[in-house]
């Protein structure tokens, strides 16, 4: 007996059709999952639970979370068709920033993809591996690469940041990714190259890494 409660307490609420108004209702305002989850009052796991056995109601939340931003658009649109100086300006340094910021997008990539090539030739000189460890070289280089790029941007920015809106200062997010990929990163060197136990080596070869 005391087993059934507990698996019943346990148990997730059942996605009703109520809760399923409650979700349309919420992402046709533009609400994100968890607000439309809370709204509903279910979990996010309960829903994505749900989504997956109904892919036919995923479809239907894609449309409505498609709805508002089509309409602002289409409003948009009208405006500027009807020569609104604000909303013509508007879409110009929207329009402006976008093209920047694919443009900065592209340099990144490229830049990335340097990098990694000139630490993936740096590994590859230094001895032969199997397949398995040349995953492994590959997925290092790569984090080098990222390691490289997010240390140049952190201190461009400052590991704190100041929010105007607020007027607090916060712990700037490329902080904790960088300490993320660092930390893989240091795995995967030291799975290719362990520090012998037996001898103490006069010079580490990880060292030679960033």
């Amino acid at each position: 007996m005391g087993n059934e409660l507990a698996k019943k307490i346990g148990r997730p609420p059942k996605i009703n059709d109520d809760c399923v108004n409650k979700l349309e209702q919420a992402f046709a305002i533009g609400a994100t999952d968890t607000e439309a989850c809370c709204f509903a009052g279910i979990s996010r796991q309960a829903y994505y639970v749900y989504v997956k056995k109904h892919p036919d109601f995923l479809d239907r939340v894609n449309q409505l979370k498609s709805r508002l931003p089509m309409k602002a658009k289409t409003e948009l649109a009208r405006l500027i068709q009807n020569g609104n100086e604000k909303a013509i300006f508007w879409y110009l340094d929207r329009a402006n920033k976008r093209s920047e910021s694919e443009d900065e997008n592209k340099r990144s990539a490229l830049e990335l993809q340097a990098i990694q090539a000139e630490e993936l030739d740096r590994c590859l000189k230094i001895r032969s591996y199997n397949s398995e460890e040349l995953e492994r070289v590959n997925e290092y280089a790569l984090c080098a690469a990222q390691v490289k790029q997010m240390r140049a941007k952190l201190a461009e920015e400052g590991e704190t940041l100041y929010s105007e809106k607020t007027g607090g200062v916060y712990t700037n997010p490329l902080y904790n990714q960088l300490q993320s990929v660092q930390n893989r990163m240091d795995k995967l060197r030291d799975a290719l190259y362990p520090m012998s136990k037996e001898v103490k080596p006069v010079r580490d070869i990880r060292d030679e890494f960033i």
